[in-house]
């Protein structure tokens, strides 16, 4: 059995407001008055030949890239309740909405 989480693995501030949020996707969010309205522009989307692919941990640089991490959860140990993962990817997404895979084959620490 494989248990399985939603959540917000990275929050960072958009330069034309609002936030960018990492998750099950990494996507932009404005602020606008009515949450209703909520126009998500998805910046990088998740690679479905990956189990349970996520994106943890992002930052920003003086530049305004975007760098953000993945992560996929292939199973968990329900005994142990220990997920194990396969390799990551660090990602940067342009100013101009270019996303560029800069690293792989990186680890989780747990």
């Amino acid at each position: 059995m494989i248990k399985y989480q939603r959540g917000i693995g990275g929050l960072v501030p958009h330069a034309r407001g609002g936030l960018v949020v990492g998750g099950r996707s990494v996507a932009h969010k404005p602020f606008v008055d009515d949450p209703i309205q909520w126009d998500t522009h998805v910046l990088v989307d998740r690679d479905e030949t990956q189990q349970r692919l996520g994106f943890n941990d992002m930052t920003t640089d003086s530049m305004g890239r975007i760098y953000v991490g993945s992560v996929s959860v292939v199973a968990i140990d329900v005994d142990l309740d220990t997920p194990s993962f396969s390799p990551g990817r660090l990602y940067v997404i342009g100013i101009d909405g270019t996303v560029t895979e800069v690293a792989d084959d990186i680890g989780l620490s747990v």
